[in-house]
């Protein structure tokens, strides 16, 4: 589970996108969320069943949104670990 929250008033139903490194081609989506009340985002995603534990990067995003009075912008990565 990612759990994070957007800063500022006007803090919901901002949309922020979760994206994973791709060694090949570059970074893909994997999840896209609206915030609820307060700017909290709480994301799930079910991870295919893999033999071998891996580390991802998730740096979640936010676009520029009509509604939403600030710069996008990029939160550090954080890393995580799959497990099989």
């Amino acid at each position: 589970m990612f759990k994070g929250s957007v800063p500022g008033p006007y803090n919901e139903k901002v949309i922020v996108v979760l994206r994973v490194k791709d060694g090949k081609r570059g970074w893909r989506v994997m999840r896209r969320y609206e915030t609820r009340a307060g700017g909290i985002v709480l994301m799930r995603y079910r991870f295919k069943k893999d033999d071998d534990a891996y580390d991802l990067c998730l740096p979640p995003r936010v676009g520029w949104q009509s509604g939403y009075p600030y710069e996008p912008g990029v939160s550090r990565a954080s890393p995580q670990r799959v497990e099989p």
